[in-house]
């Protein structure tokens, strides 16, 4: 008998089949830690797309001394000052389904609703780098190095800053996530989070309410953050250390959650239309209640 004369593969191509896997591998999204920590004014602007924050604390009052018994008080009257938050931006991600395309489709991939997910959370990223993208307009000398790795004096800096200032309480830092792993975390002062169930925050705004942002460690008693949205501009991390009322942000229609997702079917298309959108607006509270902690982030600390 020859062998060579077996069936092959090539010789059975009409009734081998092919196999669509179960499986589909969808697009991975940042946590939104830093819209988890940060002011939400949504509920102010239901309507209109300004809110105004007023600020009773640049100006302030000043004691004074009754230095002649019966003299006439001194009147003080410190300057309010308005802050603005404009909730004018409105992003969107649309795509139409067409029906013979979708007649063809593996039903069990839900594609529809798989692509609707994928534009809630891209919509939610923009927001999430809107508020990344306020460090500029912190007032404080940044911390830290251009050339180097974070040390743990700037860490302990940015902690006496933010006390030097009365910033005691919602303080929380936020790291670029190379240089939490590699050298943050390095360091003795560190307390690794390693639990999936511990020192996490449950919310309703993002996410349906599951348990979204992890504090991936404790340091000198700050929760800290890893995100690979924080800035870094030419190599260099911009790592924040913020107080919940540094920055604040607004969103529209919250009562459908914050990014709105509708379909409709189009004749004219002869496929169904999906829209998803996000009406919202980032501003800064307070310039002062954050500072920015330098680091290369590809420098290392074993």
């Amino acid at each position: 008998m020859n062998g060579l004369n077996s069936f092959s593969s090539a010789d059975l191509v009409a009734t081998i089949p092919e196999k669509w896997s179960t499986m589909m591998l969808e697009q991975k999204f940042p946590e939104f830690v830093l819209t988890n920590h940060v002011t939400d004014l949504s509920e102010e602007i239901v309507e209109g797309d300004i809110i105004h924050v007023p600020n009773i604390y640049t100006n302030t009052f000043t004691a004074s001394t009754q230095s002649v018994e019966g003299a006439e008080v001194v009147l003080q009257s410190p300057t309010q000052v308005d802050i603005l938050i404009s909730v004018d931006i409105q992003k969107y991600i649309a795509f139409i389904l067409a029906d013979k395309t979708m007649s063809q489709v593996v039903k069990s991939f839900n594609l529809g609703e798989k692509y609707a997910r994928m534009c809630k959370e891209t919509l939610l990223q923009e927001l999430e780098t809107s508020l990344f993208g306020l460090y500029t307009s912190l007032t404080a000398t940044p911390l830290g190095s251009t050339t180097l790795a974070i040390a743990d004096l700037d860490f302990r800096s940015s902690i006496a800053y933010m006390e030097g200032l009365n910033f005691r309480k919602d303080n929380a830092v936020f790291m670029d996530n190379k240089v939490y792993f590699s050298q943050f975390i390095g360091l003795s002062k560190i307390s690794p989070n390693y639990s999936a169930n511990l020192n996490v925050i449950k919310t309703g705004l993002l996410a349906d309410g599951v348990m979204n942002s992890q504090v991936k460690g404790v340091a000198y008693g700050i929760p800290v953050y890893t995100s690979t949205l924080v800035p870094a501009p030419v190599g260099v991390a911009k790592n924040l250390m913020l107080n919940k009322e540094a920055f604040a942000f607004g969103v529209k229609n919250r009562a459908n959650g914050m990014v709105r997702v509708r379909t409709d079917y189009k004749l004219e298309n002869m496929g169904m239309l999906t829209v998803a959108d996000i009406i919202y607006g980032v501003g800064v509270l307070r310039p002062e209640a954050g500072v920015v902690i330098n680091a290369l982030n590809t420098a290392t600390v074993a």
